[in-house]
């Protein structure tokens, strides 16, 4: 009779222990944030996010193509990746301001801007983090960590905020208007900013969803720029 009822509180005891993790678990998935800055994201941070009509696949494949285009020196790959109706703009400091140019094509033999040709030994076939950014110093010439990372929780506002400072200090000289700066912000919605900080090899660039494919849209020369 006594095994029976050490045995009757053994069972309670685990069903209760069961019921309580249950709760528990309960309770971290509501609390959890499921919701993010950036619509493409619906995964945690630290795994390849869900794409937005297309496969994980599809969008690492497309940033792995931009790094050998670039390491190749070859057009053709990066064209293929360029959209007929965005295009390509190329951020880049000209004087004291971040500026940008907006390009159909890239020509390796007429680089944007002018001074400066595109970079090449940028291929890093690693796995690519989807963390925060590296972020660059000027002060030491260098990136705070390296590798190729790719941050799908936030959105970076880079272009449309270079567009708003040329309105604002270079008004009189710039022509840019208020569709363009709304629709600078709708790119940047539907875009991941992807880093890669590997010792000698440096590129920074956009990829843009749109119907199920992923679409270079902006290459940004500027952030490591520390000239004034």
């Amino acid at each position: 009779m006594g095994n029976d009822t050490k045995k009757a509180k053994v069972f309670k005891l685990m069903i209760g222990l069961f019921i309580g993790l249950l709760v528990i678990g309960y309770g971290w998935t509501r609390n959890s944030p499921n919701t993010t800055d950036s619509p493409l994201d619906n995964e945690p941070r630290n795994t390849p996010a869900a794409q937005t009509g297309s496969s994980s696949t599809a969008f690492e494949q497309a940033v792995y193509d931009v790094m050998r285009g670039f390491s190749e020196q070859d057009a053709d790959i990066l064209n293929r990746l360029i959209s007929d109706d965005i295009g390509l703009v190329v951020l880049f400091r000209r004087g004291v301001y971040d500026t940008y140019d907006k390009v159909a094509r890239l020509d390796f033999k007429k680089p944007v801007p002018e001074y400066w040709q595109y970079p090449d030994d940028t291929y890093e076939h690693t796995l690519i983090r989807y963390e925060s950014l590296p972020a660059y110093s000027c002060d030491t010439e260098s990136w705070d960590k390296t590798g190729l990372y790719c941050d799908t929780v936030t959105i970076d506002n880079l272009l449309s905020r270079t567009a708003e400072n040329l309105v604002r200090y270079e008004g009189d000289v710039v022509n840019i208007t208020d569709e363009d700066i709304r629709s600078y912000k709708e790119l940047e919605r539907n875009s991941r900013r992807v880093v890669l900080s590997a010792g000698d090899k440096e590129l920074i660039f956009y990829l843009t969803a749109v119907n199920g494919k992923w679409y270079f849209t902006i290459l940004d020369r500027v952030t490591s720029d520390c000239s004034a």
